[in-house]
């Protein structure tokens, strides 16, 4: 009888794991397909169709426009020379690779990201300071993505080595944050360290090339107000948590364990923003 009982409670045990399986995987689901329908319907739908650019909407016409630069590949046998209207027109290049991978790979991370998350989450384990850092962060990832998306779409690169240190050294930035999100996770002065470092420098540099000329002096257009505002107070806020968080490491163990940790590891910081601050100046 007690065997029974036993197994009986056994596949209990086993029928809750696989429902709570399942539930993550269906929240999972759920909240990463509408964060990544509904981001870019936002941003291009609503914003700027009824309140960046109203006067853009039924501008194209439908019946009679052409487009004589879709090399029509893709379409095989059944199209070729100018084409009509469609939705989305992308020819068979190396650049459309670049495109389709840059689209593919934001999505399985942001996928996976919002899958730890959510575990996190469902755990009780969540750090709500660093969880509301991580989500400030979003924004400046997001416009990143658009903006290798526009180069390689419109062959413009000027500017990509540039965007190419301040998005890899965000992703630095942005993954200590979400390593931090979990209370399992310790706060180390290393980790603080490096996350105030990037987000310094990005302040400092931004702040030289074009924060103040454009905010603060009124000479940037509208989206480039917009787009510093954006981008700026998640590097400031960052700044702020990782000083308090080091105070009171200093603080909780002393001189020793503290100060000491931090200070042996600053030398490494200082000579990280001085070669940021070098190479942003020469690309």
């Amino acid at each position: 009888m007690d065997s029974v009982m036993s197994l009986s409670g056994d596949q209990s045990v086993v029928r809750k794991l696989k429902l709570d399986s399942w539930k993550s995987h269906a929240i999972t689901f759920t909240v990463g397909m509408l964060a990544l329908i509904g981001i870019p319907y936002i941003h291009i739908g609503i914003i700027h169709r009824w309140f960046w650019v109203p006067e853009k909407v039924g501008k194209v016409d439908k019946g009679t426009c052409t487009c004589s630069c879709f090399d029509t590949i893709f379409r095989g046998s059944y199209e070729r020379g100018v084409t009509g209207y469609k939705n989305v027109y992308f020819n068979a290049t190396a650049g459309s690779l670049q495109i389709w991978a840059l689209i593919v790979g934001s999505l399985l991370i942001s996928y996976e990201v919002i899958r730890y998350l959510i575990k996190v989450l469902r755990k009780g384990a969540v750090r709500w300071t660093w969880f509301f850092l991580f989500a400030s962060s979003v924004y400046p990832h997001y416009y990143s993505v658009w903006n290798y998306f526009n180069y390689i779409n419109e062959r413009f690169y000027s500017q990509w080595y540039h965007q190419l240190l301040f998005s890899t050294t965000e992703i630095i930035s942005t993954a200590v944050d979400l390593n931090l999100c979990n209370k399992n996770q310790a706060v180390t002065s290393r980790k603080l360290l490096m996350v105030f470092s990037i987000n310094f420098m990005h302040v400092v540099v931004a702040g030289i090339d074009q924060f103040v000329a454009n905010v603060f002096l009124g000479r940037g257009y509208a989206f480039q107000v917009f787009r510093d505002i954006g981008m700026t107070p998640p590097d400031v806020l960052h700044i702020v948590v990782c000083l308090i968080e080091m105070y009171r490491i200093s603080k909780r163990h002393g001189p020793g364990m503290g100060t000491g940790s931090i200070m042996k590891d600053l030398p490494y910081a200082g000579a990280f923003m001085a070669s940021f601050f070098i190479v942003s100046k020469m690309l």
